[in-house]
């Protein structure tokens, strides 16, 4: 028995679940990052890891958070889009940091245009949806065989 309930009825509950959840860590770890591109995946999350480890080393919960490429790919999305605005386009700095309805509007629409080999994935926005199409894992717990 588990928890006051028989292997069987356990069973019954569990097989045929199907769960889904995001992918925080592309795959495909030797993809070069759009960012980074002397980096893959795998080199960036080996690094992200040994520094978290250093920090549990030094703190008193000692959990190593692995949710780091999705703040990654924000800081690259972002860095992308300064670098389209400020160096591609030629906007000035001055009127960017303005933040007026047409400067704002320019910034939102380079960030919904995001195309980019991030840590989770490659990065793109849905048409007009104004969030990042995500890579997900789906699973189901089937009867073994």
């Amino acid at each position: 028995e588990i928890g006051g309930c028989t292997m069987e009825h356990v069973l019954s509950v569990v097989l045929g679940y199907i769960g889904f959840s995001q992918r925080l860590w592309r795959a495909d770890a030797e993809t070069r990052l759009t960012c980074a591109p002397d980096t893959s995946a795998r080199q960036f999350h080996t690094e992200y890891l040994d520094g978290q480890n250093s920090l549990v080393r030094s703190s008193e919960d000692g959990i190593v958070v692995d949710d780091g490429a999705a703040a990654a790919d924000a800081v690259c999305m972002y860095t992308l889009m300064l670098r389209e605005l400020l160096v591609i386009r030629k906007r000035s700095f001055q009127n960017l940091s303005m933040r007026d309805s047409a400067e704002l509007k320019e910034m939102v629409s380079v960030l919904n245009a995001s195309r980019f080999e991030g840590l989770q994935g490659f990065v793109r926005f849905g048409h007009e949806q104004g969030h990042v199409i995500g890579n997900f894992v789906a699973g189901q717990l089937q009867v073994p065989r």
